[in-house]
């Protein structure tokens, strides 16, 4: 794989204990934990998923980003 593990390598029990823990669905918890593993920032545009884990900081809410930030390119 890429980057060293695959996402199929990743525990499924991650997921399950994040949508527990922070009352999400295992498929939005599979995507935390996927990037809590891979040590990446998780944008998300889903206001529900960012408010139930705005503790975990690698997780950004996308409102909070001008698009030139998303793209690098200028106006």
């Amino acid at each position: 794989c890429r980057w060293g593990k695959c996402h199929g390598d990743l525990s499924m029990d991650a997921a399950i204990s994040l949508a527990f823990d922070y009352n999400l669905t295992v498929y939005d918890a599979y995507y935390v934990a996927l990037a809590k593993e891979l040590k990446f920032t998780l944008i998300t545009a889903d206001e529900l998923l960012f408010n139930r884990t705005k503790s975990l900081e690698f997780i950004k809410i996308l409102k909070d980003y001008s698009e030139e930030q998303l793209t690098g390119e200028k106006d």
